[in-house]
């Protein structure tokens, strides 16, 4: 489920197709607003307004902790949240739209962790910390023009493939807790997806690879580049088949 957290100038979400209201109590008080529960784009989402639904609420004095708990509590687990912003950069007009790759959290003056009384201090990173840096490009043998990413489903966009990150913390990891490494963390990580969303036996979509488009992975991780030359061979291949194969059902 995706959840969407407007912010000024966005207090309702146009396009929404409202189907509940739902009040929410949390441990840390009341959210911002109530939630609402509904179709956008034939998804369907939860919006909450981040300053309430009249804009009352200042950002001081916005709930984070409650927002959050509350939309977890009814099933979000992916968030998308709107900001109105200023900006420095020549290239960032206003009305432009963008999705920053890291932020800094520069806020002060409000309550923004839920490990204030913890019995140990709790580090939260922003990213994939352990595999920064390691990872290239990929390459996509279901689709050749593409990025090797997990992609949504066709028709259901809160529905992703999988990808491998653990694997690769494994394999590439470095810093990890207690300063725990992977077996080669000098090395880099070639993702290259073989499995994902394609037509399936029944009329819709279900997420498999089909032998051909193995075997053009690995054989593209013993030549990267297509060019004939294996001087340039992924030193390890990993085939992580977490995804099902042919037409064998995905069994959890």
């Amino acid at each position: 489920m995706i959840g969407i957290i407007g912010g000024t100038g966005l207090t309702s979400l146009p396009g929404l197709g409202i189907e509940s209201r739902e009040s929410c109590a949390t441990p840390y008080g009341e959210p911002s607003d109530r939630l609402l529960r509904g179709r956008f784009a034939g998804a369907p989402v939860i919006f909450l307004a981040r300053h309430g639904g009249r804009h009352v609420i200042t950002p001081h004095r916005v709930n984070y902790r409650a927002n959050l708990w509350a939309l977890h509590s009814v099933g979000v687990r992916r968030i998308v949240a709107v900001n109105a912003v200023g900006g420095i950069a020549r290239d960032l007009a206003p009305g432009e739209l963008a999705i920053p790759a890291q932020i800094i959290d520069y806020t002060y003056g409000r309550a923004h962790t839920y490990f204030d009384e913890g019995e140990r201090v709790e580090h939260v990173d922003f990213t994939h910390p352990f595999i920064r840096d390691r990872l290239l490009d990929g390459l996509d043998m279901l689709d050749p023009e593409r990025r090797a990413i997990a992609r949504a489903h066709p028709d259901e966009p809160t529905r992703l493939e999988r990808h491998g990150t653990q694997m690769a913390g494994l394999i590439a990891g470095r810093g990890g807790p207690g300063g725990i490494h992977g077996v080669v963390p000098a090395s880099r990580i070639l993702p290259i997806r073989v499995a994902g969303w394609q037509p399936s036996a029944e009329g819709g979509f279900a997420v498999y690879g089909r032998t051909d488009q193995l075997l053009a992975g690995i054989e593209r991780a013993v030549d990267p580049d297509a060019d004939g030359d294996v001087l340039d061979a992924a030193r390890i291949a990993v085939v992580g088949v977490t995804e099902p194969f042919a037409s064998f059902p995905d069994s959890g």
